[in-house]
């Protein structure tokens, strides 16, 4: 397999895990959590991620939550390996400094979603201080804008030539 083949695998391997995050997500969407995950994610307070996931445990849709985050355990190394890809293929034709920061923040992006996940996972399974749910949600958000950000580089340097 060629350097080119293995990353068209590896988005593609990305491309399906969203997938299946996205069918999982629409199995966690009510009245009361419109956005599904994401309304986890950005709970904000204890008691709104306990409504949450009380409304979960009364649709019995607790079990597509734990699974949607364990799902994006995957899609973390995913999402990350394959922005770390762009950003070297980036800074081999240009912008080599921006490019190596933006893979950082790749990473970093990931690895604030895996301790998002961790306490996401706590509050789930009914345990854990009040302080994870905003602790969740501040790693949700410089995660998205990690995420964004390094995404909007590897669009620049795509379209630059």
């Amino acid at each position: 397999m060629t350097a080119r083949q293995g990353t068209v695998a590896l988005v593609a391997a990305t491309l399906m895990v969203l997938a299946l995050l996205g069918w999982l997500d629409l199995q966690l969407t009510s009245a009361v959590v419109p956005h599904g995950i994401l309304s986890f994610e950005f709970a904000t307070t204890h008691g709104r991620a306990v409504e949450i996931v009380a409304e979960w445990r009364r649709l019995g849709d607790a079990g597509f939550a734990a699974a949607s985050l364990g799902v994006d355990v995957a899609f973390l190394v995913l999402y990350a390996t394959v922005l770390r890809r762009g950003c070297r293929w980036v800074g081999a034709r240009r912008w080599a400094g921006a490019s190596r920061g933006f893979a950082v923040a790749a990473v970093v992006a990931a690895g604030l979603d895996l301790v998002e996940n961790l306490a996401l996972g706590a509050l789930l399974a009914g345990a854990g201080p009040t302080w994870l749910a905003p602790a969740a949600t501040a790693c949700a958000t410089i995660k998205f804008v990690a995420a964004a950000a390094t995404i909007g580089f590897l669009g620049c340097g795509a379209v630059a030539r």
